[in-house]
Protein backbone atom coordinates (compact mmCIF):
# COMPACT_ATOMS: atom_id res chain seq x y z
CA UNK A 1 0.00 0.00 0.00
CA UNK A 2 1.06 3.58 -0.68
CA UNK A 3 0.62 5.59 2.53
CA UNK A 4 1.30 9.00 3.99
CA UNK A 5 1.66 9.01 7.77
CA UNK A 6 0.94 12.20 9.63
CA UNK A 7 3.67 13.43 11.98
CA UNK A 8 1.73 12.28 15.06
CA UNK A 9 1.70 8.70 13.78
CA UNK A 10 5.43 8.73 13.00
CA UNK A 11 6.28 10.15 16.43
CA UNK A 12 4.12 7.53 18.15
CA UNK A 13 5.63 4.73 16.04
CA UNK A 14 9.21 5.82 16.61
CA UNK A 15 8.97 6.59 20.31
CA UNK A 16 6.33 4.27 21.70
CA UNK A 17 5.76 1.52 19.14
CA UNK A 18 2.28 0.08 19.63
CA UNK A 19 -0.13 0.11 16.72
CA UNK A 20 1.72 2.90 14.86
CA UNK A 21 4.90 0.91 15.40
CA UNK A 22 3.38 -2.04 13.54
CA UNK A 23 2.81 0.24 10.56
CA UNK A 24 6.46 1.29 10.68
CA UNK A 25 7.46 -2.40 10.68
CA UNK A 26 5.35 -2.91 7.54
CA UNK A 27 7.15 0.03 5.92
CA UNK A 28 10.58 -1.26 6.91
CA UNK A 29 9.81 -4.72 5.48
CA UNK A 30 8.48 -3.31 2.20
CA UNK A 31 4.86 -4.33 2.70
CA UNK A 32 3.83 -0.66 2.63
CA UNK A 33 5.52 2.30 0.96
CA UNK A 34 5.74 5.50 2.99
CA UNK A 35 5.56 8.81 1.15
CA UNK A 36 6.49 12.14 2.63
CA UNK A 37 7.39 15.64 1.50
CA UNK A 38 9.99 18.20 2.49
CA UNK A 39 7.31 20.15 4.34
CA UNK A 40 6.27 17.08 6.34
CA UNK A 41 9.92 16.33 7.14
CA UNK A 42 10.37 19.91 8.37
CA UNK A 43 7.31 19.49 10.59
CA UNK A 44 8.71 16.22 11.95
CA UNK A 45 12.06 17.90 12.67
CA UNK A 46 10.27 20.70 14.52
CA UNK A 47 8.26 18.26 16.67
CA UNK A 48 11.34 16.14 17.41
CA UNK A 49 12.93 19.23 18.92
CA UNK A 50 10.05 19.93 21.33
CA UNK A 51 11.49 19.72 24.88
CA UNK A 52 9.28 16.77 25.88
CA UNK A 53 10.29 14.77 22.80
CA UNK A 54 13.96 15.81 23.06
CA UNK A 55 14.10 14.45 26.61
CA UNK A 56 12.69 11.10 25.47
CA UNK A 57 15.21 10.91 22.63
CA UNK A 58 18.04 11.81 24.97
CA UNK A 59 17.07 9.03 27.41
CA UNK A 60 17.20 6.59 24.48
CA UNK A 61 20.54 7.93 23.25
CA UNK A 62 18.96 9.13 20.01
CA UNK A 63 19.01 12.48 18.29
CA UNK A 64 16.39 14.12 16.12
CA UNK A 65 18.79 13.60 13.20
CA UNK A 66 18.83 9.83 13.90
CA UNK A 67 15.04 9.75 13.66
CA UNK A 68 14.92 11.93 10.55
CA UNK A 69 17.50 9.71 8.84
CA UNK A 70 15.44 6.63 9.67
CA UNK A 71 12.32 8.18 8.16
CA UNK A 72 14.17 9.41 5.06
CA UNK A 73 15.75 5.96 4.53
CA UNK A 74 12.31 4.34 4.62
CA UNK A 75 10.31 6.91 2.63
CA UNK A 76 9.82 8.15 -0.88
CA UNK A 77 9.98 11.96 -0.89
CA UNK A 78 7.64 13.82 -3.22
CA UNK A 79 7.80 17.47 -4.27
CA UNK A 80 4.80 19.49 -3.16
CA UNK A 81 3.81 23.13 -3.33
CA UNK A 82 4.75 25.53 -0.54
CA UNK A 83 1.17 26.80 -0.67
CA UNK A 84 -1.18 23.81 -0.87
CA UNK A 85 -4.85 24.08 -1.69
CA UNK A 86 -6.98 24.99 1.31
CA UNK A 87 -8.87 21.92 2.50
CA UNK A 88 -8.73 21.95 6.31
CA UNK A 89 -9.51 25.48 7.46
CA UNK A 90 -8.89 24.73 11.15
CA UNK A 91 -5.35 23.39 10.62
CA UNK A 92 -3.38 24.52 7.55
CA UNK A 93 -0.59 22.00 8.27
CA UNK A 94 -3.09 19.25 7.49
CA UNK A 95 -3.35 20.57 3.95
CA UNK A 96 0.29 19.56 3.43
CA UNK A 97 -0.52 15.98 4.45
CA UNK A 98 -3.34 15.84 1.91
CA UNK A 99 -1.23 17.43 -0.82
CA UNK A 100 1.56 14.91 -0.19
CA UNK A 101 -0.93 12.06 -0.48
CA UNK A 102 -2.39 13.43 -3.72
CA UNK A 103 1.06 13.96 -5.24
CA UNK A 104 2.18 10.45 -4.18
CA UNK A 105 -1.03 8.84 -5.48
CA UNK A 106 -1.35 7.36 -2.00
CA UNK A 107 -4.02 4.84 -1.10
CA UNK A 108 -4.23 5.95 2.53
CA UNK A 109 -3.45 8.76 4.94
CA UNK A 110 -2.78 7.41 8.43
CA UNK A 111 -3.31 9.96 11.18
CA UNK A 112 -4.46 10.62 14.70
CA UNK A 113 -5.56 14.15 13.79
CA UNK A 114 -9.30 14.68 14.18
CA UNK A 115 -9.43 17.36 11.45
CA UNK A 116 -8.16 14.85 8.91
CA UNK A 117 -10.09 11.89 10.30
CA UNK A 118 -13.32 13.88 10.02
CA UNK A 119 -12.79 14.06 6.24
CA UNK A 120 -12.81 10.22 5.98
CA UNK A 121 -11.74 10.38 2.34
CA UNK A 122 -10.25 12.94 -0.04
CA UNK A 123 -9.97 12.33 -3.80
CA UNK A 124 -10.33 8.56 -3.24
CA UNK A 125 -7.61 8.53 -0.54
CA UNK A 126 -8.94 6.92 2.62
CA UNK A 127 -8.05 8.73 5.83
CA UNK A 128 -7.78 6.35 8.77
CA UNK A 129 -6.37 6.01 12.26
CA UNK A 130 -3.46 3.59 12.70
CA UNK A 131 -5.76 0.92 14.13
CA UNK A 132 -8.29 1.30 11.32
CA UNK A 133 -5.52 1.09 8.75
CA UNK A 134 -4.21 -2.19 10.15
CA UNK A 135 -7.73 -3.63 10.25
CA UNK A 136 -8.41 -2.70 6.59
CA UNK A 137 -5.11 -3.94 5.24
Amino acid sequence: MRIVCDTNVLISALLWGGTPGRILERIETGRDTLYTSYHLLQELAKVLNYPKISRILERRNLSSNDILELVIENAQIVETSDTPIRIVPDDPDDDHVIECAITAHADFIVTGDSHLLDLNVWKLILILSAGEYLQKT
